[in-house]
């Protein structure tokens, strides 16, 4: 529409200004309008489902900084010694970062699913005795 506007009002401009105007625009407008392009990029045809996540997709996640095991780690550290987050070992992730996952998971009750399945297979009866 712009570019209509320009090209039709003129402002004052002689062809090879509104000629590289446009060329412009259209290179600008090339990677955000429907066409061809952007249409093959964002395909999900070869996909099992219309909602899986394209491998692209996938790299463009933000990547962690601590493995979830290592946030794990810290986390079961503090709920088995029962120190504060602040005293946590340097080897560890930061505090901060822990105790985010540690709220994080603290809703879904993961810790004590985990706890409750390593007692009853600690407590069970050896077959046989």
């Amino acid at each position: 529409m712009l570019l209509k506007a320009v090209l039709i009002l003129g402002f004052g401009m002689d062809g090879r200004v509104a000629a590289w105007f446009q060329a412009v625009v259209e290179a600008s407008l090339e990677d955000h309008m429907w066409t061809a392009a952007p249409r093959r990029k964002h395909s999900r045809e070869r996909l099992r489902y219309g909602s899986d996540l394209t491998d692209a997709e996938w790299r463009t996640g933000r990547s962690r900084a601590w493995p979830l095991r290592e946030l794990l780690n810290a986390i079961f550290s503090v709920l088995r010694g029962g120190c504060a987050w602040r005293h946590l070992p340097q080897d560890f992730p930061p505090a901060s970062t822990a105790y985010g996952w540690f709220v994080r998971f603290r809703p879904e009750r993961p810790f004590e699913a985990i706890n409750h399945h390593l007692f009853m297979r600690d407590r069970a009866v050896p077959a046989g005795a």
